[in-house]
């Protein structure tokens, strides 16, 4: 019954349970209690409490499932397929009905199946959040991403809506259209010229994320993947400012999105820039290590996309404004380079988020796919990357820069 023990079974008819008030041990020593069940005639066989000999009990002490305590029934629920839970369970009777649409149930479903998968569980303050239905849905995407074996298929309709991933930040077109003094979609760190602006990095329609794993997990060597550069690359990239400082400890950049909606978040990707200016120099502008932060923050619809409006980072001061302009470009750096750093932290600042990967390496030379799945569980409405050093300068003496071709995250909008 308990995640850490088996229940062995070996009867002819239904499953059946003791009853605690006929077992040495208290009915609250049970979930945790090593079970052996053999059928023996009208009789049952169960090791006592201190596992060294076998106490026989009459047939007539067990009990039906119409009469087995709520804790029981609960706890075997916790094992089934959430889809047949929602669709059949409910069904069989008035009583399994009420268990299993309860609130309480779901929400220890949720972190009992997070902890088996060996991943993040929702933290108290993320399951106190959804809703009922909410807490359904992430049941079922986290079992169908266990057991589903095309997960990363793009191929879905409009009924998948809710329970298939798909792409969940803004269009390139979405952000630019609503770019202006009120609000953004999307800020970096550091910006090298006007026109490689963050936006750019932004897909016009979800990819296929089958191809993106297999361009992450299979090397491809230089010519291949500048034959595939010259086809694909539309000439829109995001590029920092230059750095004198390389090491992944001397510096980094800060990308931020928010999402069309608060969705829950199963996975992401960024794509590193290979030079477009030359046809023999084939660098490209990676960074060593990166890491992904997901923060959920508040907002009064959470069927919109959030935007980072002015009021969330009204305590940065005016005497970092160079230029004048939209309040979200005057922030400039001594280069008159934008940077929106301080914005960024200032935004994050009263904020935990509800998922933090490690500082990992990057082990890939190339400007492949750098895919990551994200946990089960995570539901948020804005992440962030942060590419953690330099490698390249584009001439001797330019400086080091980091720059990004695409980013793209999917996942499941919340009911």
């Amino acid at each position: 019954v308990s995640s850490k023990f088996k229940v062995h079974i070996t009867t002819p008819h239904a499953p059946c349970i003791i009853h605690p008030s006929v077992a040495s041990a208290p009915p609250t020593f049970y979930p945790a209690f090593l079970l052996t069940l053999n059928w023996n005639q009208s009789f049952l066989s169960l090791p006592s409490q201190s596992f060294n000999n076998t106490v026989s009990l009459p047939c007539c002490c067990l009990m039906t499932i119409e009469t087995l305590p709520d804790e029981i029934l609960r706890h075997v629920l916790i094992f089934l397929d959430p889809t047949e839970i929602i669709l059949d369970i409910v069904h069989c009777s008035t009583r399994l009905a009420q268990i299993s649409s309860s609130d309480n149930f779901w929400r220890f479903k949720c972190i009992d199946q997070y902890l088996n998968n060996n991943t993040l569980p929702l933290t108290p303050s993320g399951v106190a959040e959804l809703t009922t239905k909410q807490l359904q849905q992430c049941c079922i995407i986290s079992y169908r991403r266990k057991t589903c074996g095309n997960w990363l298929s793009p191929e879905r309709n409009e009924n998948d809506l809710y329970c298939w991933p798909g792409l969940i930040l803004p269009t390139r077109e979405e952000a630019n259209e609503n770019n202006d003094d009120n609000g953004r979609y999307c800020l970096c760190s550091s910006r090298d010229r006007g026109e490689e602006a963050i936006e750019n990095v932004l897909a016009e329609n979800d990819y296929n994320w089958e191809e993106i794993v297999r361009d992450h997990s299979t090397r491809k060597d230089a010519d291949d993947y500048a034959e595939r550069f010259v086809s694909d690359f539309d000439g829109r990239f995001w590029s920092s400012a230059p750095s004198n400082l390389s090491k992944p400890e001397d510096t980094n950049e800060v990308l931020l999105f928010t999402t069309k909606r608060r969705a829950i978040i199963t996975e992401v990707a960024i794509k590193p820039l290979l030079e477009p200016f030359s046809l023999f120099m084939k660098t490209v502008f990676r960074w060593p290590r990166i890491s992904i932060k997901i923060y959920s923050l508040p907002q009064k619809n959470d069927n919109k996309a959030l935007k980072i409006t002015k009021d969330m980072f009204s305590s940065v001061g005016e005497e970092m404004c160079r230029v004048a302009g939209s309040r979200f470009d005057r922030f400039r750096n001594t280069d008159h380079r934008l940077d929106q750093r301080a914005i960024i932290e200032a935004v994050l600042s009263n904020h935990n988020p509800v998922y933090e990967s490690p500082i990992m390496d990057v082990t890939s030379r190339d400007n492949s796919w750098q895919y990551y799945a994200i946990p089960d569980g995570v539901v948020g409405n804005l992440i962030t990357f942060t590419l953690h050093g330099k490698t390249f300068e584009q001439h001797l003496g330019s400086g080091f820069y980091v720059c990004v071709e695409r980013i793209s995250a999917r996942g499941v909008p919340l009911i």
